[in-house]
C-alpha cells in the first residue's frame, strides 16, 4: 500500500541532513490514526477514525440521525477529543465513549493543555473576543475579562507545561499588536514584545517549549512575514527572508513535534512547512494540514474531483521533506483532520542557530524604493530590466487609496496581478520568465481614490525602477497592451468551454421565493462573516466555483482561485447547510459558498 509514500528516507537524510526524527530510521511508512468527518447514508456528519496500518475506518460519533461533529482535535495524550457537535463544544474518547456536549457555542482555535484536562479557545460575542478555559473534568469555563482588544488574530497558545497561555492583542485601536503571555489562573499579564513600530500576530510555541512563531507586519518592511524567538522574548530571527507570500494573519502556526519545522497554511499556494534550523521551504498545495507523531509524515486534503467544488475532500499522506508527492488515503472528507498524538515517542533538544536576520535588519535582496501619487482616474506605470528566473516581490502600500498592483510585460501581457494582500496594500512574489523589460501598474480598486503611494521591488538594485520602458518616451498602448483606466484584466481566470455564460446570462440574479436566510439550513456553528456591498476573499489553498443560483447542482458559472478576492452583491442565502452569498468576480456573477461542512471557505477583507 501507498506506493508514493514508499519514497526512501534514506534519500530525505541525504538532502535535509539537518532535519530532526524522532528516532533512527525503522520505518518507511506512516503510522497511526486519523480523525475526520464524513457524511453518512442517515445525512449526518460523523466522526471517523481511519487505521493507518491496516485501512479499516470505524465511527467515533454516537449513533442517530442529523448529527453534525466537525473539527476533531485531539489531546496531547490521544485519549480525548474535542470537536464541536451541532456547533457546541464537545468531547468524547478516543474509543467513541464517554460524549460530554456542552453549552458553549461556536469556540475558535480550540488548543489542549499538556495535562488532557483544558482546552483554550476565542469566543465571539457582537465582535467582541475573549480568551476561554474550560476543564473537561469539572465541566467548568473560565472566562479572561481584558481592557486589551483581542481580535481573531490572537490565537491564543498554551506553553509546553500548560502554566502560560501566549496571545496577541493591542492597548488601543490606535496601537499595534503585541504578544502577551497570561498567566493560565488569569493572574498576571505581561506584554512580550512591547514593539510599538511592528505588529505580530498570531503566536505558537513550540511543543518542546523553547520557541515561539508568528506573523509579523510592519511599516518599515513588508507586509508579513514569519518570525521565531526564544521562549522568553529574545533572539528574534527571520524565518521567511521575502520568500513566502503571506495572506491572512489569522492562520495558526503547526509546530513539527520534534520543533524543527512550522507548517503554515495560507502560505503561497496554500501550505509552506518552512525549517527553523535550515530556513529551508516546502510548498505544497492542500488545507487542513496535520503532522504525524514522529514529525516525517504530513496528512492534509484536497478538494475531490467532480465532487461540486467544495462538498467532499481527499486526504493525502505525503513524506513531510517531499509533501507534494503524496498518496491518497481517504476520500469523502468534509472539514479539519487530526493525527492522533503518540506521547511514547521522545525527540532529541533542537538549536537554531545564531545569527540570522531579524526584523530590524537590511534585507539581504536588493530592493528599489519610489514614492509617488496616483491620480483620481488614472494609473501609475513603472519599467525595470529583469534577467530570466530572477524572483520578484513587488508591493505597493498606500493609506490613501485601496492598491492593486499588476506586472505585465513590455507587449501588454498580463503576468499576475494582486488586489487585496494586506488590507488596502498589494504584494507580487513572481518569478520572472525571460530577460526582459517589465512594466508595474499601480492603479486603484475604486476609480475615483488618489493619493500617496510607495512602491518596492525587491530583487533589483536601488534606481532601476523608471517611468519609461527603455530610457525614451513611454510606447503607446495599443488594443491588447498596457490597459486603459477603465480596462479591468481577465487574463487570469476565465471559465472553462463548458462553464462559459450563455447569451441569455442576466447579471442581476435574484433567488427564487424558497430561498433565503433560514437559520434552521444553515451551519450553527459557522455564523456568516460578509457582508453586502464589501470585498471578501477566497482563503489560500483552495478554490471556489460560482454558482447560477445559490444550489449546489445549478449551473457552475466559473471558479474564483485562492487568495482572490470578489464583491458581495447579495445573501446570505442558505440552502442545504451551507451560507451563500452572490459576489461580483470579474466578468463572473454567480452564487458562491461562504461556509459549511465545519470550516469557512470565504473571509471578508479587512479594511
Amino acid at each position: 500500500m501507498h506506493n508514493k509514500l514508499r519514497i526512501g528516507l534514506f534519500l530525505a537524510l541525504l538532502l535535509l541532513p539537518f532535519a530532526v526524527f524522532a528516532q533512527e530510521d525503522d520505518t518507511n511508512e506512516p503510522t497511526g490514526n486519523l480523525v475526520y468527518s464524513v457524511f453518512t447514508p442517515d445525512v449526518d456528519t460523523a466522526l471517523t477514525l481511519y487505521s493507518i496500518d491496516d485501512e479499516t475506518t470505524s465511527r467515533i460519533s454516537p449513533e442517530g440521525v442529523g448529527r453534525n461533529d466537525v473539527l476533531p482535535i485531539f489531546s496531547p495524550d490521544g485519549g480525548r477529543i474535542a470537536f464541536l457537535a451541532d456547533g457546541m463544544l464537545s468531547f468524547i474518547g478516543a474509543n467513541g465513549e464517554g460524549l460530554l456536549t456542552t453549552s458553549i457555542e461556536n469556540p475558535l482555535y480550540l488548543s489542549w493543555a499538556s495535562d488532557n484536562s483544558r482546552v483554550m479557545f476565542l469566543a465571539e460575542t457582537d465582535d467582541i473576543y475573549t480568551i476561554n478555559i474550560y476543564s473537561v473534568d469539572t465541566e467548568e469555563n473560565r472566562v479572561y475579562e481584558s481592557d486589551l482588544l483581542i481580535s481573531i488574530e490572537s490565537t491564543p497558545s498554551w506553553s509546553a507545561d500548560g502554566t502560560t497561555i501566549f496571545f496577541a492583542a493591542r492597548e488601543d485601536i490606535n496601537t499595534n499588536n503585541d504578544i502577551y503571555t497570561l498567566s493560565a489562573d488569569f493572574e498576571t499579564l505581561t506584554n512580550l514584545t512591547n514593539s510599538p513600530t511592528t505588529a505580530e500576530h498570531s503566536p505558537s510555541v513550540s511543543p518542546n517549549g523553547m520557541f515561539i512563531s508568528y506573523k509579523v507586519s510592519a511599516s518599515n518592511g513588508p507586509l508579513a512575514y514569519v518570525m521565531v524567538m526564544n521562549i522568553d522574548g529574545t533572539d528574534v530571527r527571520q524565518l521567511t527572508d521575502f520568500k513566502l507570500p503571506l495572506g491572512s494573519l489569522t492562520s495558526v502556526h503547526m509546530w513539527s513535534p520534534d520543533s524543527s519545522r512550522v507548517m503554515i497554511e495560507d502560505a503561497g499556494q496554500g501550505i509552506a512547512i518552512i525549517n527553523v534550523i535550515t530556513g529551508s521551504i516546502v510548498e505544497f498545495e492542500g488545507i487542513n494540514a496535520v503532522w504525524s507523531p514522529d514529525a516525517r509524515w504530513v496528512a492534509y486534503t484536497r478538494p475531490q474531483p467532480n465532487s461540486k467544488g467544495v462538498l467532499a475532500y481527499q486526504i493525502w499522506i505525503a513524506q513531510s521533506n517531499f509533501a507534494s508527492e503524496g498518496t491518497i488515503v481517504v476520500s469523502g472528507v468534509v472539514g479539519k483532520i487530526a493525527w492522533q498524538p503518540d506521547p511514547s515517542i521522545e525527540f532529541e533538544t533542537v538549536e537554531i542557530p545564531s545569527p540570522t536576520p531579524s526584523a530590524t535588519d537590511t534585507p539581504s535582496a536588493p530592493q528599489s524604493v519610489v514614492e509617488s501619487v496616483l491620480v483620481e482616474g488614472q494609473q501609475s506605470s513603472w519599467y525595470f530590466d529583469g534577467d530570466a528566473n530572477l524572483a520578484v516581490t513587488i508591493i505597493a502600500q498606500s493609506d490613501a487609496f485601496d492598491t492593486i498592483a499588476q506586472l505585465y510585460t513590455l507587449d501588454g501581457t498580463l503576468l499576475i496581478e494582486n488586489d487585496d494582500f494586506d488590507g488596502t496594500n498589494s504584494q507580487i512574489d513572481f518569478t520572472l520568465p525571460n530577460e526582459a523589460v517589465y512594466q508595474v501598474v499601480i492603479t486603484s480598486f475604486y476609480g475615483d481614490a488618489s493619493g500617496d503611494y510607495t512602491l518596492t521591488v525587491i530583487g533589483i538594485e536601488e534606481g532601476d525602477l523608471r517611468e519609461k520602458p527603455q530610457g525614451g518616451d513611454i510606447a503607446t498602448p495599443t488594443a491588447t497592451a498596457t490597459p486603459s483606466p477603465t480596462f479591468t484584466p481577465t487574463a487570469t481566470l476565465r471559465p472553462t468551454s463548458t462553464h462559459t455564460p450563455t447569451a441569455t446570462f442576466t447579471p442581476t440574479i435574484t433567488p427564487s421565493p424558497t430561498f433565503g436566510f433560514d437559520r434552521a439550513q444553515c451551519p450553527a456553528n459557522l455564523p456568516p462573516r460578509l457582508a453586502i456591498d464589501t470585498r471578501g476573499r477566497v482563503l489560500p489553498g483552495g478554490t471556489s466555483a460560482v454558482y447560477d443560483q445559490p444550489i449546489a447542482n445549478s449551473t457552475v458559472l466559473g471558479e474564483i482561485p485562492g487568495g482572490v478576492s470578489f464583491t458581495v452583491l447579495d445573501g446570505p442565502v442558505c440552502t442545504e447547510g451551507f451560507i451563500w452569498w452572490q459576489v461580483e468576480y470579474r466578468d463572473i456573477t454567480g452564487w458562491t459558498i461562504e461556509a459549511g461542512a465545519g470550516e469557512y471557505f470565504l473571509e471578508p477583507l479587512r479594511r
